[in-house]
C-alpha cells in the first residue's frame, strides 16, 4: 500500500497547487511553449 500512497502523493503533486511551482520549471523547459 506504500507503493500507491506514493503514486497517489504523485498525482496530487500535480495538482493546481503544485503546478504553481512546475509552471516556471516546465516553461524554462519549452514544454508549455507548444
Amino acid at each position: 500500500r506504500n507503493a500507491e500512497g506514493q503514486l497517489r502523493w504523485r498525482c496530487w503533486n500535480f495538482e493546481p497547487d503544485a503546478g504553481k511551482q512546475l509552471n516556471p520549471y516546465l516553461a524554462s523547459e519549452g514544454i508549455l511553449r507548444q
